[in-house]
């Protein structure tokens, strides 16, 4: 979820235990690809309400996707940060971590990640703590449709930097792609500041950029920073 001030107690408290513990599973999030890559793609981003990061598994589009969100939290352009993927911590899932300005788990533009999911409803759910025109009682009585129209309109007049990771996995289930399609649809058709970054093997869906294989230098950067990450980890 969003991580904001809130007059439960009890609540921000399980907020912040869900933000440490996710936290603790991303500690290595050195980006090692090289500059050119990030700005190529920066700018895509900066010109096109979706981006789709195209390329075979293992390429670093998650890596290249979250260097962008990174990037984007140090300045006013985007508000919010929601992060959907499919991906386990296993996998090499790479989002935020402490090499960012995350000391404050409340702060609200930081959104750290929904590993194992990616349920629309979960999305959904998440962007509508933006939404603080309704108390959460009012939130909690509207339908499927009502939460969907109002955080469509989110998309619309906020400025949403949302990723959207292992695209191919929701295209694999009929009704998530259904969902998740319409999403795409109104940001595409609509005026907004708001922003999708996919990451997928093969999709159709707006602007694309091929994420190229590390060449030498960033390879011997990536095995240096694994090899770095690893002994850090063992000390602890």
């Amino acid at each position: 979820k969003f991580y904001f001030a809130d007059k439960d107690q009890s609540v921000k408290n399980h907020r912040r235990k869900s933000v440490d513990k996710m936290l603790k599973q991303l500690e290595w999030q050195q980006y090692c690809g090289d500059e050119s890559r990030i700005e190529k793609a920066m700018a895509k981003v900066k010109n096109n309400r979706v981006l789709t990061l195209l390329g075979i598994g293992g390429l670093g589009k998650t890596a290249l996707a979250t260097e962008i969100v990174r990037r984007y939290l140090k300045t006013n352009d985007y508000d919010y940060f929601p992060f959907i993927t499919s991906k386990s911590s296993e996998q090499g899932h790479y989002t935020f971590s402490k090499r960012i300005e995350r000391s404050n788990p409340e702060d609200r533009k930081i959104h750290p990640g929904t590993v194992n999911t990616n349920d629309f409803q979960v999305l959904i759910n998440t962007l509508l703590e933006i939404d603080d025109t309704r108390s959460q009682t009012e939130k909690n009585r509207l339908t499927d449709k009502q939460k969907k129209d109002i955080v469509f309109g989110l998309f619309k007049n906020k400025k949403i930097l949302c990723v959207i990771d292992n695209y191919e996995d929701i295209e694999r289930d009929n009704v998530q792609r259904e969902k998740y399609a319409e999403l795409i649809e109104f940001l595409m058709e609509n005026e907004t500041q708001s922003r999708i970054i996919i990451t997928a093997r093969e999709s159709e869906l707006g602007v694309k950029e091929m994420v190229d294989y590390l060449n030498n230098k960033e390879i011997k950067n990536l095995l240096q920073e694994r090899i770095k990450w690893y002994g850090e980890s063992a000390q602890e």
